[in-house]
């Protein structure tokens, strides 16, 4: 946030951590399908103004026997960095077992309660 010079552009990409920390979501603005692996079905591309997108996912926090999903922001940036940031996520996904993807990817709605990791 600090690299963000825009008063305004830091004003909507609070809104939009507020709002993700609450259960919203939006259909997907860019499509990241040309960035190979598990990011392209993890990353989530939301456009905050002309020229920045605010990049996060979905992650799973263990702790002792329970799952609990977390919301990881990783970045506000230019479309022009998102293949870059997807290839670098691709290393770090591919460490994940192929349970940890689909409890990434589950949605549940009952006892919604998802942390929000900035």
């Amino acid at each position: 946030m600090s690299n963000i010079k825009c008063n305004e552009t830091q004003k909507e990409v609070t809104e939009m951590l507020m709002k993700l920390a609450e259960g919203w979501r939006q259909p997907p603005v860019l499509d990241v399908a040309e960035a190979a692996g598990v990011a392209s079905t993890l990353l989530e591309l939301y456009k905050v103004d002309e020229q920045l997108y605010l990049a996060w996912t979905v992650d799973i926090l263990k702790e002792k026997a329970k799952y609990t999903q977390i919301i990881k922001v990783w970045d506000v940036l230019p479309a022009s960095e998102i293949r870059k940031l997807a290839e670098n996520l691709n290393i770090l996904f591919g460490r994940y077992t192929l349970d940890t993807v689909n409890r990434c990817k589950h949605t549940s709605f009952e006892g919604y309660a998802l942390k929000l990791f900035v």
